[in-house]
Order: C-alpha cells, then structure tokens, then sequence
C-alpha cells in the first residue's frame, strides 16, 4: 500500500526488470546531470547517461544503488519509469573482480587488429567497467 509520499519506480532492462516497488525518492544520472523525483513532481521524460540510480525504498532506511547506462526516464506524479539500455545492482559487483575484468579488456584490445569487429563492443564494455569500478570504488569508501 502506497503511503501518502511514496510512489511506484519500475527498473527495466532488455533482460527483465531490476526494480519494482515503492520509494519516496529516486535519483537518475540525465544525461547533463542528476535528476531527483519525488511524489506528484511534474511530469518529466530524459534521456539517461551513465551512472548511479539510488532508489530510496519506502517506508524503510534503505537505499538500493544502481549502475544505469543509456536509456529513459519518465514519471507522471505517481510513477516513476526507467528503461536502462545497461543497468546492475551495485552490491553483486567486487571492486578487485572489475580491476581484473579491466586488464583483461585492456589485453584483448593490444591484442586484436584497429580493424577487428570485435573492437567497438570491447570499447563499450570498457566503458561500462570503467563506470562499475568508480561506482563501487566510490561505494567502498
């Protein structure tokens, strides 16, 4: 049951959905900064960059962190609604793992050809560990 300030959000990706439930505040990386929702904000639709979403559950002290790339927002008031080209939770991520995975990218992209198909999807997977290490660097603090 919705309290008098909370609001629904709905987390989405290409493989399922991240999120679904209640929060009284919701923080998007736009795509030219951060956008924060609240209830019965006006309506807004943004397109999304790359970084942390923080979902503030309701009812509860806890907040739930997100790495988000690409994508949309949207909300009407009462619901919030993201589309997330890319998105994780940030719990499941070792900051050392990362560091590993980045220096395995790093290796593959000396190894293969300028001309290799496989270059381009390397360089956004580069870019989203790159993002995921200074989040959850960030979150280890």
């Amino acid at each position: 049951m919705l309290s008098d300030t909370s609001f629904m959000v709905n987390l989405v990706t290409p493989e399922g959905q991240l999120f679904d439930g209640e929060a009284e505040f919701v923080v998007v990386p736009a795509y030219d900064g951060e956008l924060g929702f609240l209830y019965l904000r006006a309506p807004v639709m943004s397109s999304l960059g790359p970084g942390e979403m923080r979902i503030h559950v309701a009812d509860s002290e806890k907040i739930e962190h997100f790495a988000v790339s690409g994508g949309f927002v949207g909300n009407d008031g009462h619901k919030v609604v993201v589309l997330a080209s890319r998105a994780q939770r940030l719990d499941v991520f070792n900051l050392e793992a990362l560091q590993d995975h980045q220096a395995e990218i790093d290796q593959q992209l000396i190894e293969l050809a300028e001309d290799d198909p496989e270059r381009p999807f390397l360089r956004e997977e580069m870019t989203w560990v790159k993002l995921l290490i200074r989040l959850v660097g960030r979150a280890n603090l």
